[in-house]
């Protein structure tokens, strides 16, 4: 099934994990399309082909729901670094004072798109970019630093705006049948364990993941439609895409799907390839996962997601536990389906091919006036010279 291995379509270089880059792809499309929630509407024996059929649904409408005429987004955004080393962390605390906020805009009717992006520095004003484009260009404006819009062309502008989402949503469907089509009974391990959890295995490991995949490849190959799309998607003809597949080769490999769940209630998934495993936990709708080779914790972190009517906010950290530094990033996200992207005055616009090498110093020395900037050459300035044993404060 995991055709992204040597002679696979799209011709990408053959992968050792390639199970568990597949478990990891499926799951994400679970969480993300609230596959979790399906059960407090609907609940069988088999928890793993519950959440498989949902998540695919969920994802099916969401192609069908984004065929919109417009969007537009205010956004805001910070992501703090972390180390064990001292120094490491001094650079990081540079880092961890830079947040980002602003507003982007798309139509898909007018062929327009509109972002602009405000960066501070602890609490100073960094850098402030407008963009605006139409009619295949680009305007952009760096405020307090140049009084006019930067022209320049966008190479294959239309294709930005092209909205037909058949093929997207006939590789969902296709893909799906494949699936949930060559899954048997006797691939499935149901257990029942303390405290009213059941443990759900789907065990594909050496004969029955090839036939898994095979019978997988058959149903694609058999699919019309799907292969249609696949080659629209990819530019290929239909021949070539055939060949792709028929020439795919699969090599043996035990997977492990865990599931376990109590009641209607999510607990932990496991995914283990050989021994690799990806363990993922619920607490408290925070999403913690975990990374093992050879049961050594390798890297760990949390993801959480809330979504209030159209107001979104994600959550997301990630630590390497042998390299000891890590991040967390912090994204808010209001979003208005079918809301005015304005337009912007572009009449004092200047193309970038005439820009003269006066603009452009006068550019870099407002640059360096700029608050954020001087702090942050000053905060540099003082960690490089604190390193040196000086007592220089000069500035870089």
């Amino acid at each position: 099934m995991m055709y992204g291995q040597e002679g696979g379509y799209g011709s990408v270089p053959k992968k050792k994990k390639t199970g568990l880059i597949l478990g990891i792809i499926l799951f994400l499309v679970v969480v993300i399309v609230g596959g979790f929630y399906a059960y407090k509407t609907y609940f069988a024996k088999n928890s793993i082909e519950i959440l498989l059929d949902k998540a695919f649904s969920g994802v099916e409408m969401a192609v069908v729901e984004s065929d919109y005429d417009s969007a537009v987004m205010d956004f805001s955004a910070s992501m703090k670094f972390n180390s064990a080393d001292d120094e490491t962390n001094q650079i990081f605390s540079i880092f961890n004072k830079i947040d980002f906020n602003g507003s982007y805009g798309i139509d898909f009717d007018k062929n327009v798109m509109s972002m602009d992006l405000e960066t501070n520095y602890d609490d100073k004003d960094l850098v402030d970019i407008d963009f605006y484009s139409e009619y295949g260009r680009g305007y952009f404006y760096f405020d307090g630093l140049y009084d006019k819009y930067i022209d320049m062309p966008i190479e294959g502008y239309s294709e930005l705006f092209k909205r037909d989402t058949t093929d997207t949503r006939n590789l969902i469907v296709g893909l799906k049948k494949a699936i949930m089509e060559s899954l048997k009974d006797e691939y499935y391990i149901i257990e029942k364990e303390g405290n009213g959890i059941t443990k759900t295995t789907l065990d594909l490991s050496g004969d029955d993941y090839k036939t898994f995949s095979n019978d997988v490849r058959k149903s694609l190959l058999n699919n019309k439609v799907f292969l249609d799309s696949l080659g629209n998607v990819l530019e290929m003809s239909d021949d070539e895409v055939r060949k792709e597949f028929e020439e795919s080769i699969e090599e043996e490999s035990n997977v492990n799907f865990i599931l376990y769940t109590k009641g209607t209630k999510f607990i932990k998934f496991e995914l283990v390839e050989d021994d690799d495993k990806l363990v993922i936990k619920n607490d408290n709708n925070t999403y913690k996962y975990e990374y093992y080779e050879k049961d050594i914790l390798m890297f760990s972190g949390d993801v959480k997601v809330t979504i209030n009517n159209n107001d979104y906010k994600f959550l997301i950290s990630y630590y390497d536990e042998e390299e000891k530094v890590g991040f967390e990033i912090e994204v808010d996200e209001k979003i208005e389906i079918n809301g005015e992207v304005e337009a912007k005055d572009i009449s004092n616009s200047i193309s970038y091919e005439k820009i003269s090498d006066d603009d452009l110093v006068a550019i870099g020395s407002k640059l360096m006036e700029n608050e954020g900037v001087v702090k942050i050459i000053d905060e540099v300035s003082k960690m490089i010279n604190y390193d040196e044993g000086s007592n220089d404060n000069s500035s870089i």
